[in-house]
């Protein structure tokens, strides 16, 4: 008598894991809308956090670029601005397409393209001082249907607040 298994087995077997492995990536499937704004604005908001902090303790102002695309984390270094690539916490990022952004500086609707100086330099829409203050800002991530929005407030002291609203 043989041991081993039949060619028919070996098939029976192979299109039974094809058919699992086909139901666990269905089940998987992409994030839905409301867990990635809230997601992205999560990571946002950590990220003002992380450089308020390093704002302080470097001594130096940073400040935010925001696009419709995404955004940029830059700092001041004595004579114009310039990304932030000397941390282990991601300078900028590119938001997934359908999420929208919309900023408020002091309680005025900004731009969400970054205005020029005269030397070129795109200024931040959102500063964070070396003091640990920053101009007051309300941003809002939200997805295409904006059933779902994530809030950053930041106040004149420093504070930052997060608020996630969803309809449904």
């Amino acid at each position: 008598m043989e041991a081993g298994f039949t060619l028919l087995e070996m098939m029976v077997v192979l299109v039974l894991i094809g058919i699992l492995t086909g139901f666990a990536l269905l089940s998987v499937g992409p994030e839905p809308a409301g867990e990635q704004v809230q997601s992205q604005g999560e990571r946002l908001a950590a990220l003002l956090r992380f450089h308020r902090e390093a704002a302080m303790l470097r001594i130096e102002n940073r400040g935010l670029r925001l696009n419709e695309e995404g955004y940029t984390l830059v700092r001041w270094d004595g004579k114009k601005w310039v990304e932030v690539s000397d941390t282990s916490m991601s300078a900028g990022g590119h938001l997934p397409e359908g999420t929208r952004l919309d900023l408020s500086v002091d309680d005025l609707p900004a731009a969400l393209k970054p205005e020029d100086t005269e030397d070129g330099d795109a200024l931040p829409q959102v500063w964070l001082l070396s003091s640990g203050e920053m101009l007051p800002f309300r941003l809002t991530l939200s997805d295409a249907t904006e059933s779902h929005r994530f809030r950053i407030d930041g106040s004149a002291s420093g504070r930052i607040d997060t608020l996630f609203e969803s309809d449904g």
